[in-house]
């Protein structure tokens, strides 16, 4: 015979309510009745019937999770992976589970929602990473609860980290090693992230007396390889820079084994920075100076902003901003005669 939710409460000497806050770990109990309410469901190995209770709440206890692999590839990228690790366990610890689902191209140009809000399977959505304009300005006006992890839309809930002013700070520090000449490597897709950090480095070079002839903005590329083109081309020319500041760590990182396989030295003959501090930063030879974003507290800002939106629909829209930090390891030396 299946054991009710009055019956438990009438065991444990408690209300039908503090039953159901032990069982969703919410509300106030002592630790003695949660004990007591735990060993009378195990004992009569009590499941809750999440489909009655979602039909009464009009909930569905999840939250989808999209992306756009052009801007955010979460199965090959450190930084996502860590970002959604962090994400899905705060999620996981307040009982709401995850949908992760691809935004692709397709509903980008039929202007449409992911499927698990279009279809009611999710009480809202977080877009992880960047997407085209207009699926932005979308998802901001779907009537969704909806937040923007690790990147910007105006009026809704926003984790993302002050890109300009860390490279602008970076660009400061190579100035006073040197550095005169610098290019900016950077994907050439629509992202907020990468548009920050070339303010940011068109900043330092105008404050901190670089040459403003000789430092240039490389964004021809879509992918890794067509970055490690664009750097033989420049290694081969005749206005090779003394440093290049790269939009993230897997250029980078791409960066260096292409100088290496050229027989460039780094950082004799070249210096490279990163952005973001992934676990590879810290393997490669040399290891990677880089731009530390907390990425485990981005994953969790974002689960905490989606559940408070989730309690309160009418709340204002917060952006929580973090800087970077500049981490200098092994890729970057102070230029000969400086």
């Amino acid at each position: 015979m299946k054991i009710s939710i009055k019956t438990i409460a009438k065991l444990a000497g408690c209300s039908t309510a503090t039953v159901s806050n032990v069982l969703n770990n919410k509300g106030m109990f002592s630790q003695k009745t949660r004990s007591r309410v735990l060993e009378i469901v195990k004992k009569n190995n009590y499941t809750r019937n999440a489909i009655g209770r979602n039909l009464r709440t009009g909930k569905t206890e999840t939250v989808g999770i999209t992306f756009y692999r052009p801007n955010a590839d979460i199965f090959r990228h450190e930084f996502y992976l860590g970002m959604m690790g962090a994400l899905e366990r705060t999620m996981a610890e307040n009982n709401y589970e995850i949908i992760l689902s691809e935004y692709t191209d397709t509903m980008v140009e039929r202007g449409e929602l992911p499927p698990f809000l279009a279809k009611g399977k999710a009480d809202g959505m977080i877009a992880l990473g960047g997407f085209p304009q207009h699926s932005i300005e979308l998802f901001a006006h779907s009537q969704h609860p909806v937040v923007m992890l690790d990147t910007y839309a105006e009026n809704v809930d926003c984790v993302i980290t002050d890109g300009k002013t860390a490279v602008e700070n970076a660009m400061k520090r190579l100035s006073e090693l040197g550095h005169k000449r610098a290019f900016f490597f950077g994907f050439g897709l629509p992202d907020y992230n990468t548009d920050m950090r070339i303010q940011g480095f068109l900043s330092g070079v105008e404050k901190y007396g670089f040459d403003a002839q000789h430092s240039k903005i490389c964004r021809n590329f879509v992918d890794t390889d067509g970055a490690v083109k664009e750097f033989q081309n420049i290694i081969n020319g005749s206005a090779r820079p003394s440093v290049i500041v790269s939009a993230n760590d897997k250029v980078a990182v791409e960066l260096l084994s292409a100088a290496k396989d050229m027989g460039v030295r780094v950082p004799e003959d070249i210096s490279i920075l990163g952005f973001d501090d992934t676990p590879i930063s810290r393997l490669t030879s040399p290891k990677l100076s880089t731009i530390r974003t907390d990425i485990e507290n981005m994953g969790r800002r974002g689960a905490l902003l989606m559940l408070r939106r989730l309690a309160d629909k009418d709340a204002e829209p917060v952006v929580e901003i973090s800087v970077p930090q500049l981490i200098m390891r092994d890729s970057i030396s102070r230029v000969a005669g400086a």
